[in-house]
């Protein structure tokens, strides 16, 4: 039995929980496959297409969707790619269990998207899961709280045993009854879903909200580094400079550019007063952001009339 990972994973976290559960899959004689669109030149550079993910994803009889969380939602470009996705057929297979990585704060209505977006492309949904990961803006110098580091790590071991054995289970055939994984994914309050609709809109949030992404000519030496960090290709290095490729300016606030200029050319134009004391209040446990999800890392396997068999 095959099982294919689509990841977008800015940060990284995504990637790493699909490899860590596709090594726990392998020991149950199970093989997975990792297809990591983040920074895929051939998916940023045109209009995604379902053509090219028949290109990416190998053969499968299970599809895990893996993911950021971004405003209370499952990120628009991997939002694009589900709604892309084939039918189930014979390359493509009819079971699929979506992960999304999220920085402490809230999952929103994310799983449930992703959920009902599997679902609607063909797919039995057969098992969900969140995995608590550093916050991307936590992780730029200029914020002093560095929150969950450690993760996903050791404290997310056991969520990804159970769903390697969720995984197992339902490739052997004992699948969740219908209906139920959604219904656990109903966990955000009937406030917090119109907050997402109405005011968590991440596309216009990257235009109008977020802090623009600005460049010191004087400290780039164009070498690149930016360009090959970007997670959806939209930097490049023009006449020597680091700057917009094309004049496209979709920047989705990753820091990953930031972080690897060795020479400070990038900031976000923001204050960092502000974020520091965000981030401060949700250490705490008080704030606008702080995440009211526990456990923080969790998994959503329905019902079943047989637990899965565990390890």
């Amino acid at each position: 039995m095959n099982v294919a990972f689509l990841v977008f994973s800015p940060s990284g976290n995504g990637v790493k929980a699909a490899r860590r559960i596709g090594s726990l899959l392998a020991a149950r004689a199970i093989e997975a496959q990792v297809v990591d669109l983040t920074g895929d030149e051939s998916w940023f550079r045109g209009p995604p297409s379902g053509g090219r993910l028949e290109d990416l994803v190998p053969r499968h009889d299970l599809l895990c969707v893996a993911a950021p969380v971004y405003a209370h939602h499952l990120q628009y470009h991997m939002k694009d790619a589900v709604s892309l996705l084939p039918r189930p057929n014979g390359k493509w297979g009819a079971l699929a269990l979506p992960i999304l990585s999220y920085g402490g704060f809230s999952t929103g209505v994310a799983l449930k998207e992703a959920a009902r977006l599997l679902e609607r492309s063909g797919r039995r949904v057969v098992g969900a899961a969140r995995v608590a990961a550093p916050h991307a803006i936590s992780r730029l110098p200029q914020i002093r709280v560095k929150m969950n580091f450690d993760r996903p790590g050791t404290a997310e071991e056991a969520l990804f045993e159970d769903i390697a054995d969720a995984i197992a289970a339902a490739l052997a055939g004992n699948l969740p009854e219908p209906g139920t994984v959604l219904k656990q994914l109903g966990f955000p309050s009937p406030t917090a879903r119109l907050k997402a609709a109405l005011v968590f809109r991440e596309r216009l949030f990257q235009r109008r909200v977020y802090p623009r992404l600005s460049f010191d000519a004087s400290r780039c030496a164009g070498c690149g580094a930016c360009a090959d960090a970007c997670a959806v290709r939209r930097l490049e290095v023009a006449e020597g400079k680091a700057g917009f490729r094309d004049g496209l300016q979709e920047c989705i606030h990753c820091g990953n550019c930031i972080l690897a200029c060795p020479r400070g050319a990038l900031s976000f134009a923001a204050d960092f007063a502000v974020w520091n004391e965000l981030f401060e209040k949700s250490r705490r446990g008080s704030g606008p952001m702080v995440s009211r999800e526990t456990p923080d890392s969790a998994f959503f396997g329905g019902e079943r009339k047989e637990a899965p068999v565990g390890r």
